[in-house]
């Protein structure tokens, strides 16, 4: 893959970023009114916009319930049929408590065209899609795709949008031995698309647990739209010692 493949994929997920960081600002807004008038919409359209290359049965949406206890809770995705009612969140369904995990998840339902757009959308979805809704403890899901160290040392940004404090990189807790190791590796993200799918190497981040560059394996199989595996190529420890 060439570096102007690269910089598509990074333009897929700028657009993917910034419907994240909408629905951050915008999905806790609705009113109850609208809440129970519309209890069959679902507030993720944005989402599925975002994300043109991957494609969902004609009554299928992507939705969410919020998942946990007023100490933290945190998004879990699924898809549902259009005619269903929404799942409430842990306030108004409190047998839901982290165990249980009613709905279909969004792999058993969504097909990725079989190009490296397609690949990379899906891998969006899985590692970023429930970003938007972190609350309080819960922010140690923090989970970020790194691609332009620059980008991450220097400016205050990522993807094109204001980054949170919790995942900027206190620099007295790096030193410049770990600095250097990380720019030594090649982050921008690549698909190789195989004969029956696809491999994808690019670079996560969380606050809390450190850097990760990754291989992963997309696999088109008959019983599931997508299967994938996840091999670690180098990891790099972080923590940005905050504590919930």
């Amino acid at each position: 893959m060439n570096n102007s493949e690269s910089l598509v994929l990074i333009e897929r997920l700028k657009v993917f970023w910034a419907a994240i960081c909408w629905l951050g600002d915008n999905v806790e807004k609705r009113s109850l009114l609208d809440c129970l008038f519309h209890r069959k919409k679902t507030p993720l359209e944005p989402l599925m916009e975002a994300l043109p290359s991957l494609h969902f049965p004609e009554d299928i949406v992507l939705d969410y319930y919020q998942i946990g206890n007023d100490t933290g809770s945190y998004p879990r995705l699924y898809v549902r049929r259009k005619n269903e009612a929404r799942i409430p969140d842990y306030k108004g369904f409190p047998s839901i408590d982290g165990k249980t995990e009613p709905g279909m998840r969004p792999v058993e339902a969504v097909l990725p065209e079989k190009t490296p757009e397609g690949i990379w959308e899906f891998i969006l979805l899985e590692e970023l899609g429930d970003q938007f809704n972190l609350k309080w403890h819960m922010g140690t899901s923090l989970l970020r795709i790194i691609y332009d160290w620059q980008e991450f040392f220097e400016t205050q940004n990522y993807a094109g949008q204001k980054e949170c404090e919790d995942c900027r990189v206190n620099e007295g807790l790096l030193s410049s031995q770990d600095r250097q190791t990380l720019l030594s590796w090649n982050i921008m993200p690549e698909i190789e698309m195989q004969k029956n799918g696809a491999i994808a190497h690019y670079c996560v981040f969380s606050p809390f647990t450190g850097f990760y560059l990754v291989r992963r394996k997309i696999t088109h199989t008959p019983k599931l739209n997508c299967s994938s595996s996840t091999k670690i190529i180098k990891k790099l420890p972080y923590n940005c010692g905050i504590i919930y």
